[in-house]
């Protein structure tokens, strides 16, 4: 096998949908359609079409047409040509996830090919079961060593973050603007660690007010979700 695979793209696959990532495919790919080889290839059948890709030299064929590996007479030329197959299973009627299941699978596709032999690459993918996001808490919570319920008092939205319009929570604001909650002249000193921080109220997120609130009181120490987070980027001007 040669250092680039050459694939031919069958013509029953999406193949406006690959040459609009054409650039972002691996280097050690050539991925041409059937059509473009020579367009009398659309009219032979797949035994013929194997052979005459061999001749052709080009290494396989990409189709949705997987049945072809349940025919004895195709799978001979597939064996005797030693060619690459990508079968794209049951995805033929929707093109967008028959280039998905492809793309997932050519990174290091050439590097996988064994030579002297044919391979058979056959591609299946199934719609995932959604999972509520609790699931995800609990098991965040479990690496912390408390309940699910513990970390989602933690954490969870308060009041004031559900209405408070997005554009509102950036973690900076430009100048002028006022967060709602006082202006930037609503300073205060709080302790992070041994550290003394100064604090620009109007720089904080909504969910940290409270925070900042139990700061101004006098609570010395403060989570560091609210004040000792590191700094973020300042919102674009």
């Amino acid at each position: 096998m040669s250092a680039l695979l050459r694939l031919a793209l069958d013509q029953n696959f999406p193949t406006p949908l690959l040459q609009a990532v054409q650039q972002y495919l691996p280097a050690d790919l050539q991925l041409t359609s059937v059509h473009r080889i020579d367009p009398a290839l659309s009219e032979l059948s797949d035994r013929a079409l194997f052979i005459a890709l061999k001749q052709l030299d080009i290494d396989g064929l990409i189709t949705n047409n997987y049945k072809m590996l349940d025919v004895p007479e195709e799978l001979a030329a597939i064996v005797a040509t030693k060619s690459v197959l990508v079968a794209v299973e049951g995805l033929g009627h929707d093109p967008i996830r028959a280039v998905g299941a492809l793309l997932l699978e050519l990174p290091g596709l050439a590097g996988r090919v064994r030579p002297g032999v044919s391979n058979v690459f056959r591609l299946t993918y199934r719609r995932r079961i959604p999972e509520d996001a609790w699931h995800y808490l609990s098991i965040a919570a479990e690496r912390r060593g408390v309940t699910a319920q513990e970390l989602w008092a933690e954490v969870r939205l308060t009041d004031e973050e559900l209405p408070t319009p997005g554009l509102d929570q950036r973690w900076d604001r430009p100048a002028g603007h006022s967060s709602g909650h006082g202006g930037s002249e609503n300073r205060t000193d709080a302790v992070c660690g041994s550290r003394r921080i100064f604090t620009d109220s109007a720089k904080l997120l909504p969910s940290e007010f409270k925070y900042y609130r139990q700061a101004r009181k006098g609570r010395r120490h403060v989570p560091s979700l609210a004040l000792c987070r590191p700094a973020r980027p300042a919102f674009p001007r």
